[in-house]
């Protein structure tokens, strides 16, 4: 390579220079998904910034996004879902806007109390394009909020998933556990080698958080690839990963 530049006549230290800025405005750059945004550990979803955690039915689908936590069974006939309710702080109001909806005919709607929190709960039966749905909703007030829990079925199913979405929706519970509070995203460092070695021995030296394939795939190399003293290189430290 060094040769090839030479005899070309071009001047490439200027994109060489932009590459180490480029690598250097890495360092401290999040990376994966973001913990504090929510992470499941198996069938258990935590959240750190809203303090709360809320178990799934064992085997079921799960999926974390920025306006819902969702779990979905493996027969895909029940669904649990877990929002934010915007701008409510009172839990009554919002099962009482929930079950004002046209499509929606509300049971047995009490007052309860849900792991120390306040909060009410309702039955349900509703209508969808698919056919009928049977459900229970459960409103929680925590940290200022108001968390909406759908727990929900197709009418022939319900039977059959109704004590697991039962379960799911009334484990919300808040955490105090300072490991889940504390949780902090793991995060890609910058290291200049200080003399040439394969990427095998840096890793070695520089140990990281992740696996060695995933640090031979950000830094595009090979485990046993040569590579000379000054380059820099990425590494993963610290965090949680979901």
């Amino acid at each position: 390579i060094r040769e090839f530049i030479a005899a070309s006549g071009q001047d490439y230290s200027q994109y060489i220079t932009r590459g180490d800025e480029y690598l250097r405005s890495l360092d401290g750059m999040t990376f994966g998904q973001d913990p504090r945004e929510g992470f499941f550990e198996e069938e258990t979803f935590f959240h750190p910034d809203m303090a709360f955690a809320l178990d799934f039915p064992r085997g079921w689908t799960t999926l974390n996004q920025k306006s819902q936590v969702a779990g979905v069974a493996s027969d895909e006939s029940a669904l649990v879902v877990l929002t934010v309710e915007a701008g409510e702080t009172d839990a009554e109001r919002a099962r009482a806007a929930f079950l004002r909806q046209d499509d929606i005919r509300g049971t047995n709607s009490r007052r309860t109390s849900i792991n120390g929190l306040s909060g009410w709960e309702a039955s349900f039966n509703a209508d969808s394009e698919g056919g009928g749905l049977r459900g229970a909703a459960l409103f929680v007030e925590h940290g200022g909020a108001v968390f909406r829990l759908l727990g929900y079925a197709a009418a022939s199913q319900w039977r059959s998933h109704q004590s697991g979405v039962l379960a799911s929706i009334r484990s919300f519970r808040p955490v105090s556990d300072p490991d889940v509070l504390g949780v902090e995203p793991a995060r890609i460092e910058i290291v200049r080698l200080p003399s040439r070695m394969t990427l095998r021995q840096f890793i070695d030296r520089y140990p990281s958080t992740v696996s060695d394939e995933q640090i031979a795939m950000i830094n595009r190399r090979t485990l046993d690839a040569s590579i000379s003293g000054g380059s820099l290189l990425k590494r993963v430290a610290g965090g949680r990963l979901p």
